[in-house]
């Protein structure tokens, strides 16, 4: 399973970028992809979190961190994707 990782990764990796114009690449690395808004977080003072994808050792992470702040757009996400 782990062989289709890449694929997968590089397919998320690709749709992230196409979907956040305007953010910044933190990290982009072998199976590392790391963006940034814009806007500055007062607590950490660094620029807030927009999304990751990931390789893990079983599975490929994929977060937009706006659907931790508002849930409700989240709505339409297939039960598939949501897991």
């Amino acid at each position: 399973m782990a062989e289709n990782f890449e694929t997968v990764y590089l397919r998320l990796r690709n749709i992230m970028l196409e979907a956040a114009p305007g953010t910044t690449i933190a990290k982009d690395a072998p199976g590392t992809l790391e963006l940034r808004t814009k806007k500055v977080d007062l607590k950490t003072k660094q620029q807030e979190w927009s999304g990751t994808v990931t390789t893990k050792k079983t599975y490929v992470a994929y977060h937009l961190m706006r659907l931790y702040n508002q849930p409700k757009l989240g709505d339409d996400i297939s039960p598939g994707l949501a897991k």
